[in-house]
């Protein structure tokens, strides 16, 4: 998860300084968004006893949670992180993202009619970037 955090951070970083064809206003939005989870997620990190698995417990309203999820999705397909983010990033990195996509679309399924609709059009993008990914055996650790 420390490995997943710092490469994320990274994409944050470029994402702000070079938005590419993203809206400046808009990339700014979603880092600020992502960071304070970002945040909360480094605490509980740093919190845990040595060698324990980390487990998120906290809760997010659904239509953050689905901003957050749309915010991800659109800088997945941004011209900045398919130029920077390469293919060993994808083998160290990709795979939690597919997880914690995946997370988040199962939580969202739940919350009523709209966000269902909304979860359709997730996993048919999620299915894409699946599509690019390594096959899990050679992922290595992420």
């Amino acid at each position: 998860m420390d490995g997943w955090l710092r490469f994320t951070r990274r994409v944050m970083c470029d994402l702000r300084t070079e938005p590419g064809d993203m809206a400046v206003r808009s990339a700014r939005t979603l880092i600020t968004s992502w960071n304070r989870l970002l945040d909360e997620w480094h605490a509980d990190l740093t919190a845990l006893p040595p060698g324990q698995d980390f487990i998120w417990e906290g809760t997010l309203e659904p239509d953050q949670a689905e901003y957050l999820l749309h915010a991800l999705q659109r800088s997945l397909r941004s011209s900045m992180v398919s130029t920077r983010v390469n293919r060993d990033d994808m083998q160290r990195n990709g795979w939690m993202t597919l997880h914690l996509m995946e997370r988040f679309i199962d939580s969202l399924e739940s919350e009523g009619r709209a966000h269902a609709e909304y979860v359709e059009q997730l996993r048919s993008s999620m299915s894409r970037f699946a599509e690019r990914l390594p096959p899990e055996s050679s992922a290595g650790q992420i």
